[in-house]
Formats: structure tokens, C-alpha cells, sequence
């Protein structure tokens, strides 16, 4: 609701922390390309079909916080396509290491 209020203006960054929000609060971000910082943290609702609609909406994407949501290794596939990513907190997800390789390649710090 709150980035609805922007009035069209564009949001650089962006912090959702602990909230109870889920892939549809996403939805709220499609005209948002250029944010740069999302942090999410501790949104256990938040998933790997949040993680799909991030790498759709916000290809500029720098830095993303998906410490303590339920992210899993299939949703980090999708963040794959972030070109620009640089710095992604997984910490208390329910992402494995099984998944760590491919990313590492695409990612600075993980």
C-alpha cells in the first residue's frame, strides 16, 4: 500500500522488514525497475514465487535481504537473471548449499 502512495515516483530503496508480507505484495513493485536495495528480511511468508517476480520486475537489482524467509533453492534460480546483483542475504532461509555453486558464479557476497 505504502509504495502505491509514491505518487509515481521512482524508489531507489526499499525496506519491508518483518513484516508478514507475500509474493502478492510484490505485485506492488512492477513499476519500480530501477530500485536498487530490497531487504525483506524476516518476511516468512515471502517465497520462491516472491523471488520470481523480483527477478521479473527489478532487473536492476543490487542488493537483496532474504534473511529469515522461506526461500528455498528453486526461488534462487529465478534470481539468477539479476545481472546487476551483487550482495543477497540468505541466512535462515531454506535455501541448502547444494544451491551455492551456480549462484556464487553470478553473486560478489553471498
Amino acid at each position: 500500500q505504502a509504495i502505491n502512495q509514491t505518487g509515481g515516483r521512482l524508489i531507489y530503496e526499499l525496506s519491508a522488514k518483518g513484516g508478514v508480507l507475500t509474493h502478492v505484495a510484490i505485485d506492488s513493485l512492477h513499476n519500480q525497475p530501477q530500485l536498487r536495495k530490497l531487504n525483506l528480511a524476516n518476511n516468512k511468508t515471502i517465497d520462491d514465487e516472491a523471488c520470481k517476480k523480483i527477478a521479473m520486475y527489478l532487473p536492476r537489482l543490487q542488493r537483496l535481504n532474504l534473511y529469515g524467509t522461506s526461500v528455498t533453492d528453486r526461488g534462487l534460480v529465478y534470481l539468477l537473471d539479476l545481472q546487476e546483483l551483487k550482495l543477497l542475504h540468505l541466512w535462515d532461509s531454506k535455501v541448502t548449499w547444494r544451491a551455492m555453486p551456480q549462484l556464487r558464479e553470478r553473486v560478489n557476497a553471498i
